[in-house]
């Protein structure tokens, strides 16, 4: 459904897929490893990155299991188990690493997008699954000229949980500000971004191709997140 009912106090935006392209969890154990050499000097075993991989995925399907995300450090822990290396000093790359990693990119129509509605008067709340540290992700912002425009950023690796445990919503609206009704969720993946914040009373928009996720129809959508303030808009008209 492409509408939106006022007031909307908050909008919560989903960021893979969404506000930016595809691509901040494809890093793989090789990139991971050059981005540790580059911030803690580290000379890497020639094991470590296929470790990294076997640890990353084995990660994955425990954490699409239970909803809950594994600390980044634990899977380092992993891989160094299975490589029989010992890891330098965590302090060193714990928070470090993903500065050294490229994140997904924000064009300038989405990035635009954001200030609009900012000036508008909504508040804007990040609300995405990622393995990107709150830090790295707020730099992500920063660089594309939007960083003060969100009031809180609700990351699964901040708060441990992934999208779509209960918990992650109620973070969302803890951070909203404002009654269920009057937050808008944004995002590109219906059983993620449409139909949970419904369940908890929010309403819900998709941003992407409908036949990308929604092959019956039965969600419609806008096509890229840069449309949403000439919706915004005409629905506060």
């Amino acid at each position: 459904m492409t509408s939106i009912s006022f007031p909307v106090g908050c909008i919560a935006v989903d960021f893979g897929g969404t506000l930016a392209g595809r691509g901040d969890e494809k890093a793989d154990g090789t990139a991971f490893v050059a981005a540790l050499a580059q911030c803690s000097g580290w000379s890497v075993p020639d094991a470590f990155a296929a470790a990294l991989d076997q640890a990353m995925k084995a990660a994955r399907a425990r954490d699409r299991a239970n909803l809950h995300q594994t600390p980044f450090v634990e899977i380092m822990h992993d891989a160094a188990d299975r490589a029989e290396c010992i890891l330098p000093g965590e302090k060193l790359w714990s928070e470090r690493v993903f500065e050294h990693l490229p994140d997904a990119r924000i064009d300038e129509a989405a990035a635009k997008a954001v200030r609009d509605l900012a000036e508008r008067g909504v508040r804007l709340v990040l609300a995405s699954n990622t393995r990107w540290s709150l830090s790295a992700r707020a730099r992500t912002l920063r660089e594309a000229g939007i960083g003060d425009a969100f009031h809180a950023l609700v990351l699964s690796t901040d708060i441990g949980v992934l999208k779509p445990h209960p918990d992650f919503y109620r973070a969302v609206l803890d951070a909203a500000g404002c009654p269920a009704a009057e937050v808008l969720f944004v995002g590109d993946t219906a059983d993620k971004d449409i139909g949970p914040p419904r369940s908890f009373g929010m309403q819900a928009l998709l941003v992407a191709p409908v036949w990308e996720h929604d092959p019956q129809g039965e969600e419609s959508g806008l096509p890229y997140f840069a449309d949403l303030p000439a919706l915004w808009e005409a629905a506060r008209r």
